[in-house]
């Protein structure tokens, strides 16, 4: 190794391969399997997708209108919420839908109060977005106690909150939810009487 400044070691297990760790002990500069490909896979990420300004002129030249906002893209970005929605409207598109919120009907105190604060700031990150329907997923938090009455005032109470960001809010079931699991109840809580800005 003498004059080298890095290595790198494409054996994937274990990660912290004894070669690595002499070099290390080296001073040299040590890159493992890990970061290989995980930075492989960025690169492949960008070559194949292109860039977010690149995915939107493809969305909007094969003639759709609007894209929907994951969480968890809009994470890995870079970009402010009001830069993304400033782009989207540039491509003379929308954002038709911002999700998921989780783990929000149902909850005991203090899990509750919690629930309402992180959706009232995922509401202003809507509003910087330029976005005005968030879909929340039913609650697979493990204190969620189910029960009709007590989602649907859930709902209700969250509906009042959207209602003073402009916003609305929709509701998707899922099978595996720790509060609603089945068709039946799924059909009684789409019965619930919520609000104006919840359903």
């Amino acid at each position: 190794m003498s004059g080298a400044a890095w290595v790198i070691d494409a054996v994937h297990t274990p990660v912290d391969t004894q070669f690595l760790q002499v070099a290390a002990v080296q001073g040299l500069q040590v890159i493992s399997s890990c970061a290989l490909f995980f930075g492989r896979g960025v690169d492949a990420w960008h070559i194949f997708s292109g860039t977010f300004a690149d995915k939107l002129e493809a969305i909007a030249r094969a003639g759709f209108d609007g894209i929907e906002i994951f969480e968890q893209d809009f994470i890995a970005s870079d970009f402010t919420p009001a830069d993304v929605g400033r782009m989207v409207r540039d491509a003379g598109l929308e954002i038709t839908l911002f999700q998921p919120f989780r783990d929000f009907e149902g909850l005991p105190e203090p899990h509750r109060t919690r629930a309402f604060a992180r959706a009232a700031r995922k509401f202003g990150l809507m509003n910087q977005l330029g976005t005005d329907l968030v879909l929340v997923c039913s609650s697979v938090h493990p204190a969620a106690m189910g029960g009709i009455d007590r989602m649907a005032a859930d709902f209700a109470a969250l509906g009042d909150l959207a209602k003073t960001h402009g916003i609305r809010v929709g509701f998707e079931g899922w099978p595996g939810a720790a509060t609603s699991t089945t068709t039946a109840t799924h059909g009684r809580w789409c019965a619930a009487p919520i609000t104006p800005m919840s359903g």
